[in-house]
């Protein structure tokens, strides 16, 4: 609940949600998995409400996920091989640092707009 208000409000839910199925889901395929379904969820209700709103889908997008579609593909299948390779002590050390990282990349960000 906590994740969507603060998502909704600010657009940077996902570290408190990430934070919770941690605790919730100790399983990675699991946490793996239901993260997956929540952001496609996600992103399909944010795409609807674009393109009914208009003007999002341009050709300059158009070119952009293209240019995205091999790295998408290539994150996909690396994302897959690794987690068959790391096991569950590893991957929750790589999922705090990527949430640390973030953290302090949206830190910054605040930080850099407030002065």
């Amino acid at each position: 609940f906590c994740g969507g208000l603060i998502h909704g409000a600010f657009s940077s839910g996902g570290p408190v949600i990430v934070i919770y199925a941690a605790r919730a889901l100790p399983e990675k395929t699991k946490f793996r998995v239901t993260l997956s379904m929540l952001w496609m969820t996600v992103n399909v209700v944010m795409l609807t409400k674009w393109t009914i709103m208009g003007n999002v889908w341009t050709p300059a997008l158009g070119r952009q996920i293209l240019c995205a579609i091999p790295f998408v593909i290539c994150g996909v299948f690396t994302g897959d091989f690794l987690h068959h390779k790391v096991n569950e002590r590893n991957f929750r050390i790589i999922v705090y640092s990527i949430l640390m990282i973030a953290a302090l990349s949206l830190g910054g960000n605040l930080l850099r707009n407030m002065f």
